[in-house]
């Protein structure tokens, strides 16, 4: 590795900027030290922002020019282009009978580890970042900082932004699943017990909206005064018929 005090960068600014340079000029000291064959090697990360066009390619290609005299360089690219895959999908919470829409449920996204997906939220001086959170539940996700994807008042909602495919695989065939999972229902609705698994690709984001059904509760998941009065009415009936038995014993 270079010790940096060896060389110093200029360039434009790359966030949201399209053909963005930047140039790597080594001390003459530095240059001494190195033999005719020694190999520098220049690595760099790229990301993609908010910006990016959902299921295209986008194709990171990137050049090299380089010499010693500013009027005499040398021009090299790699042998491949690496796509950068970035797709999402719609959604929409209905009434299961009914097919009414839905508004304020809220969900968390997990990809196949199980792990929860954070976002950094884009400012002026960066962009939108993904991350993979590990959580004991989906609860303990929001708790950490999850993206919560809340159903407006139509009952849709979208996700945006996530990877799909394997290395390797081109545009078009390029795929990968992921989960909501439901951590508040809708007003009046029981919280969905499992999963909803969907993929993205080139063409989820484009290719029509996935329905998500929720039940109206009939009885409170977590007790109250309707599951105390069933209770009641149980005890009672139990009451009545301690009272006839014992008036038929008489």
């Amino acid at each position: 590795v270079v010790n940096p005090s060896n060389y110093s960068t200029t360039g434009t600014d790359a966030v949201g900027t399209k053909g963005a340079a930047i140039s790597i000029a080594f001390n003459e000291d530095y240059i001494k030290t190195l033999n005719p064959k020694d190999v520098i090697t220049i690595t760099y990360d790229a990301v993609i922002n908010e910006t990016a066009v959902m299921g295209e390619a986008n194709p990171n290609d990137v050049k090299l020019t380089y010499g010693t005299n500013p009027d005499s360089t040398k021009e090299v690219k790699p042998n491949e282009t690496p796509e950068l895959h970035t797709g999402g999908a719609k959604f929409e919470k209905i009434d299961k009978a009914t097919s009414a829409k839905l508004a304020g449920a809220k969900f968390v996204v997990t990809n196949a580890e199980g792990k929860y997906l954070k976002v950094t939220d884009a400012t002026a001086t960066t962009i939108a970042k993904n991350e993979w959170i590990e959580a004991t539940d989906a609860k303990a996700a929001v708790n950490a900082g999850a993206k919560v994807f809340t159903s407006a008042s139509d009952g849709t909602f979208e996700v945006k932004g996530l990877p799909y495919g394997k290395k390797g695989d081109d545009n078009a065939t390029g795929e990968t699943k992921y989960k909501l999972v439901e951590v508040e229902a809708p007003n009046g609705y029981a919280l969905l017990q499992q999963p909803v698994e969907f993929t993205i690709s080139s063409t989820t984001y484009t290719g029509g909206i996935n329905q998500v059904n929720n039940n109206k509760v009939t009885i409170p998941q977590t007790g109250g005064i309707g599951s105390a009065l069933v209770i009641a009415a149980g005890v009672l009936v139990v009451g009545l018929g301690f009272i006839a038995k014992r008036r038929s014993a008489k």
